[in-house]
């Protein structure tokens, strides 16, 4: 049986929650003006007119196991690019942004109309991406048992706690060897990767025979 359509849940934090830790990670501010007059070189454009190719950018990000969240390269005072309940390692965070470099900027374009990069100016731009340039910080969150409110009892929330709180549900409903039962069947969740980037994604499937087709499917049910 499909559920075409959304269905609404609410959850109430626990009251013994613990703080909370977790690690943001912001992007380099030298690496965004060199990989911007990257841009602007191959796209034939004026710095002022280059924007950055984010799109590709968070596409590699999906090989980056751990992530919770990719945010905007400029995020707003106090909050991070990226987000991760641990101290991911630099190297390979750095290997996968490189590699995302090398992609986006070739030294001989397959579009005709876009300007070569050379393999100098590639690695200028990957050095301000190393692994000593990537630092985590540790930031630890509380949460009240309740939220202070906005007139129209609206909880006031931090752009952090948008963030968290979706991955801390997660966390809870993921837990290894919890299951659910829906229509007399028991489910499992798991994480997925978010197709934006953004938010909490968790996915659970079984099998079932559809009526009149003998053929086993896979259902999935998704919960975002």
């Amino acid at each position: 049986m499909a559920y075409p359509t959304i269905r609404l849940c609410a959850f109430r934090l626990k009251s013994d929650l613990l703080p909370q830790e977790f690690f943001g990670l912001n992007f380099p501010d030298d690496a965004k003006q060199e990989i911007r007059r990257l841009t602007a070189k191959r796209d034939n454009k004026a710095i002022e007119q280059a924007s950055l190719p984010v799109k590709s950018l968070y596409g590699a990000l999906t090989l980056a196991p751990g992530l919770i969240y990719i945010g905007k390269l400029s995020p707003k005072p106090g909050e991070f690019w990226l987000y991760s309940p641990h101290k991911l390692p630099q190297k390979p965070l750095s290997a996968i942004l490189s590699y995302w470099i090398d992609t986006e900027f070739p030294e001989e374009p397959s579009n005709k109309r876009k300007v070569g990069i050379t393999a100098q100016e590639r690695q200028l731009a990957m050095s301000y991406l190393s692994a000593e340039k990537l630092v985590w910080k540790r930031k630890e969150v509380s949460y009240p048992k309740q939220f202070t409110t906005y007139p129209n009892g609206t909880a006031k929330l931090s752009g952090n706690d948008f963030i968290l709180l979706p991955h801390l549900l997660a966390k809870e409903l993921t837990k290894p060897g919890l299951t659910f039962e829906v229509d007399g069947e028991k489910l499992q969740f798991y994480r997925t990767i978010p197709s934006s980037g953004q938010g909490a994604e968790l996915i659970s499937w079984h099998q079932s025979v559809l009526a009149g087709n003998q053929n086993q499917k896979r259902r999935k049910r998704i919960f975002r």
